[in-house]
């Protein structure tokens, strides 16, 4: 899914968890040295590190949860119906484990890791402005901690 889709299921997402009083929880996954990985191996090499990033993501969600390309080598993750920020982190750190393997590409198998963000409604913001900006310090929180990392919005900073 791209943005527009992206930002049309959270809003509904977030309608939905204020009514019912639910939690949600964005992930904002940023990959680790992926202009590297351009730089060094070219765009086809980049463009299958890309695809096989979104796929493994999606192989460990479920069908109600969104996984959607922000931008670059950006992802934003929305889970719908988490029980709380530790839950959040869990699919987190699953989402880590199956991005964090070798991929295979033209250019031979190349290692990859990401970073990731974590922000939950309503605990860290109600609408997508808030959340994002919260999940994206997260992300950028577990860069400067040695990348390869889950931080949750609230423990950052």
């Amino acid at each position: 899914p791209n943005r527009s889709l992206l930002l049309d299921r959270l809003s509904q997402a977030v309608s939905r968890a204020r009514r019912e009083d639910w939690p949600l929880a964005i992930l904002f996954i940023d990959l680790d040295h992926f202009k590297e990985i351009n730089d060094e191996h070219g765009h086809e090499a980049g463009d299958e590190v890309l695809r096989a990033a979104a796929e493994r993501m999606t192989g460990q969600l479920r069908s109600c949860d969104t996984v959607a390309r922000y931008g670059g080598d950006e992802f934003i993750v929305l889970l719908t119906n988490v029980l709380d920020a530790d839950d959040a982190r869990q699919v987190g750190g699953k989402l880590l484990a199956a991005v964090s393997r070798p991929v295979a590409t033209p250019s031979g198998d190349l290692p990859l890791s990401c970073s990731i963000g974590i922000a939950v409604c309503p605990d860290h913001g109600t609408d997508l402005d808030s959340l994002r900006r919260r999940a994206d310090l997260a992300m950028y929180s577990a860069k400067q901690s040695g990348r390869h990392a889950v931080v949750v919005g609230c423990d950052a900073g």
